[in-house]
């Protein structure tokens, strides 16, 4: 699933609050096992970066480097 779709549900949501209490393996995609160990950490990782790409403030985004 796009970070985007699960954002803009978010927003959307009039039970914004309670929107936020998604799991990270509902957004991945299911056809997949789910990674484990060091690859689940990566995994996490990078998911994170991508959220944080999504913010509308730009100073809140992740630079290149990081």
């Amino acid at each position: 699933k796009h970070p985007g779709d699960l954002i803009s549900a978010l927003f959307s949501s009039s039970e914004a609050p309670e929107a936020y209490n998604f799991l990270l393996k509902d957004v991945l995609d299911q056809r997949l096992p789910l990674p484990e160990n060091s690859i689940a950490k990566d995994v996490i990782l990078i998911a994170k970066m991508g959220f944080a790409c999504l913010s509308e403030n730009p100073h809140a985004r992740p630079t290149m480097k990081q």
